[in-house]
């Protein structure tokens, strides 16, 4: 309904885990939403390897994609995260506490996002320094959150 009747618009979120009927399948119908610039999907358990290939393919034009605490371990891998790395117009992202997020995956994030301005990461427990040290190649960068990145030390 909302994918059919709503093309136009331009941010989405659908954030909780609320939505008892919700399944990937009907996340991914949202992504026909092409207008959409943001997408916000924190705390949504249905987010997964499969909805994260659909947004990484379907919405090329994403400035905002927050996923903080998405999905869960098993369902979002360090190898689809880094598609992310597609969306080349990305500058704005939260990836909070997902596991997948790694100094591979983060680095291969920002080789790809050009950009980011935004990075919110906290409680990213497999993330360490090198993924940290990727991010001085984001020239527009101006707000960082690693809190609670347990592998994250002064450098």
């Amino acid at each position: 309904l909302i994918s059919r009747n709503l093309s136009h618009l331009k941010s989405f979120a659908l954030c909780g885990d609320y939505f008892p009927n919700l399944t990937s399948t009907g996340l991914i119908a949202l992504l026909r939403l092409q207008s959409l610039s943001e997408l916000s999907l924190d705390y949504n358990s249905s987010v997964s390897n499969e909805v994260l290939e659909k947004i990484t393919d379907n919405l090329p034009h994403l400035r905002l994609l927050s996923l903080a605490y998405a999905g869960s371990d098993a369902t979002i891998t360090e190898e689809v995260v880094m598609k992310i790395g597609k969306l080349k117009e990305l500058q704005t992202l939260d990836v909070s506490s997902l596991a997948a997020i790694t100094d591979s995956s983060l680095s291969t994030i920002v080789c790809g996002c050009s950009k980011l301005q935004i990075i919110r990461a906290h409680c990213c427990t497999y993330l360490g320094n090198e993924g940290v040290c990727s991010l001085t190649m984001l020239k527009n960068l101006e707000h960082v959150d690693l809190s609670g990145c347990l592998l994250v030390g002064i450098f």
